[in-house]
């Protein structure tokens, strides 16, 4: 009966890790204001790089870049972590007007 418990709990496990993976953020994911398809791969990098900076993952699960903020994918449905939503603050592109994020994690335009 043990080994049928481990077995159903290992499945379950297995299977949220995967639905994380598989609902990350790709470059495909991000809108026409980004850019060109280089431009969404260096802003997807940048993203990546502060997800592992501050919660050890280059997954993003979920980006909003019209309120400037994002969740890095903490492993099994965050249950072993804390929050994961960063606030986006260096210049990323957040409309499609030309706004920019800017601290704290607000899109605005350069006037």
């Amino acid at each position: 009966m043990s080994r049928l418990i481990f077995f159903f709990l290992t499945f379950i496990l297995v299977y949220l890790c995967v639905d994380v993976v598989n609902g990350a953020v790709g470059e495909d994911d991000l809108p026409s204001f980004v850019g060109n398809s280089g431009a969404k791969r260096s802003l997807l990098e940048k993203l990546k790089t502060s997800c592992k900076h501050h919660h050890k993952t280059r997954v993003i699960g979920e980006l909003k870049l019209g309120k400037c903020e994002m969740t890095c994918a903490t492993g099994v449905a965050g249950f072993f972590k804390g929050p994961s939503t960063l606030k986006l603050q260096n210049r990323e592109p957040c409309d499609n007007t030309g706004g920019k994020c800017y601290p704290p994690g607000v899109c605005a335009h350069e006037s």
